[in-house]
């Protein structure tokens, strides 16, 4: 059980955890992408276990707030930059599927399900190449906001070391 493991070692395993949260958070796979959020909750929660068990001022209390900050605050970064990039998709995509949707919705039709994703895939067939150049330019500095603070911190907690100022944002 996690729990039974030496809190420097919990803390080893929260950065592992938020290093492939990472790697597949940035994949174009929505399956792959969905397993990182599991993966970065999982990390998020065992830091929270790790802050509580942790004397105040030691080390691993030191990597748990640092850890919980960096999950918290790049899921601030992406949530900004997820509304900026949808946005740039709704005004400069082509939106011919999602109008004749509207259009029948205003005059009463309720979609069904098998409509509205037939909707959604032709607008995501219509936009593909803007969907995904404007995701990766949108969420790369998000990305790589949390991979640098991991890698700045997991090499210092690997040997056991404290960090400097674990309330930084940066």
């Amino acid at each position: 059980m996690m729990t039974n493991l030496p809190l420097h070692t919990q803390v080893k395993i929260a950065y592992g955890l938020n290093l492939i949260t990472i790697g597949l958070t940035s994949t174009p796979s929505l399956w792959l992408q969905n397993i990182g959020v599991v993966t970065g909750v999982t990390a998020l929660v065992l830091a929270y276990m790790i802050d509580a068990k942790a004397e105040k001022d030691s080390a691993e209390a030191g990597h748990a707030i640092y850890l919980i900050r960096t999950i918290w605050i790049w899921s601030l970064f992406l949530l900004v930059v997820l509304i900026g990039a949808e946005t740039v998709i709704l005004l400069n995509g082509n939106s011919t599927a999602m109008d004749a949707l509207a259009e029948r919705m205003i005059n009463g039709h309720l979609p069904s399900y098998n409509e509205l994703r037939a909707t959604a895939l032709s607008f995501f067939e219509d936009n593909r190449d803007l969907v995904i150049s404007t995701l990766i330019l949108w969420c790369a500095p998000a990305q790589l906001y949390a991979l640098l603070r991991t890698l700045r911190a997991f090499p210092r907690a690997l040997k056991n070391y404290r960090l400097k100022n674990p309330r930084t944002w940066f």
